[in-house]
């Protein structure tokens, strides 16, 4: 598994548009909304929009943004 695998597999699971509020279900759990929240208030997350109260992202600038964060380990 590689880098590009895991951008492939997480642009199929997202919609174009999404709330974060869904990000740990449309992630597969591996992102937590809360996380996500606590990375946006020290500004450290993805860019983002809101509509009224709710948190958005388009899903190729979350892309971008969890592709700097993943780790591939090989393990033995």
């Amino acid at each position: 598994m590689n880098k590009e695998m895991v951008k492939k597999a997480l642009e199929k699971a997202l919609p174009p548009v999404f709330a974060r509020c869904h990000a740990t279900r449309l992630s597969g759990g591996l992102i937590n909304g809360d996380s996500l929240a606590n990375k946006m208030s020290r500004g450290e997350g993805p860019e983002f929009f809101k509509i009224g109260r709710k948190v958005g992202f388009s899903r190729d600038i979350f892309l971008e943004w969890i592709e700097n964060h993943i780790e591939i380990i090989n393990g033995r």
